[in-house]
Parts: C-alpha cells; sequence; structure tokens
C-alpha cells in the first residue's frame, strides 16, 4: 500500500483495521507467490507512519495462528507447510508485520485465526489466548471462529 493512499484512508479515524496478506496463484501450498513479498511489511510501516502523522493510536490486525508465539501450537505438518512451502512467505510477512508493530509504541492487537469456515457442521473447538491452556467451547457455525489473539 502506497503512503499517500494510507494517508487518505486514515484521515480523521479513531483505529485501523487491517486485513491483507499475501497473494498466491492458488490455495495450492506450492502455488507461486503474486505479491511483493515484503507486501505486509511495507504496509504496516506506511499505516503506522499515516496513523502517528494523524494521533491515531489503536490498530487490529489479521495474521495467522502458527505466527509469532503460536508458532510452538502448531502440529508438525503445519510446522512443516510454513517452512517448506510458500505458505511460508505469508508466515514470514505476517511475523514481519508484527515485528513492526510491537515496536511501534501503538495500541496493537494481532488477531490470529487457525482456520475460517462456512461450515454448517457442529464442532468442539479449542480456543488459546497469548498461549494459554487451551480450552474447549462449542462452536457456533458461522456466528465464531477460532482465534488467537495476542496485543500489547
Amino acid at each position: 500500500m502506497r503512503i499517500d493512499d494510507v494517508r487518505k484512508v486514515i484521515k480523521e479515524t479513531h483505529a485501523i483495521f487491517v486485513a491483507l496478506n499475501i497473494g498466491r496463484k492458488s490455495d495450492l501450498p506450492w502455488a507461486k507467490v503474486t505479491s511483493p513479498l515484503d507486501l505486509l511489511y511495507t504496509s504496516m510501516k506506511n499505516i503506522i507512519f499515516a496513523m502517528n502523522e494523524n494521533g491515531v493510536k489503536r490498530v487490529i490486525t489479521v495474521s495467522a495462528w502458527g505466527t509469532g508465539d503460536s508458532y510452538k501450537e502448531t502440529n508438525w505438518i503445519f510446522k512443516f507447510l510454513i517452512k517448506k512451502t510458500n505458505v511460508g512467505v505469508a508466515y514470514a510477512g505476517h511475523e514481519d508485520q508484527e515485528r513492526v508493530l510491537r515496536t511501534s509504541g501503538l495500541k496493537w492487537t494481532s488477531v490470529r485465526p487457525v482456520g475460517l469456515s462456512s461450515s454448517e457442521k457442529q464442532k468442539q473447538v479449542r480456543v488459546s489466548i497469548k498461549g494459554d491452556k487451551k480450552t474447549k467451547h462449542d462452536h457456533q457455525p458461522k456466528r465464531c471462529c477460532p482465534l488467537y489473539a495476542g496485543h500489547c
């Protein structure tokens, strides 16, 4: 995102919600990356700069489960996908995005969805907040999703 575009959007706002991700040609793990590799880093730097110019202090961003301190909660298959496929490009971008946020001095929250689904099937889900012990919750289709949230 270009800084001039970000400035226009941020003007006269109280908080920012960011839901960017790296693009790939398809959902297949080895699909070619189609967006700039530094998209999330550059966009977050521009967003923070424009926020500081406008006195905006709060940002919420969608990241991914397996980013940052939630990586240790992933299973070996997921770790393999992050380390050995182009899925890892997005994870590296989310890591960069969160690293920039941690040093920004802003109030921020990073929401790390485990998986988003439109399934109607009732399921039990586990919720982890800041890596705390997972608890079981009944899943209400289309009303909630499992999240990992970290913030400062």
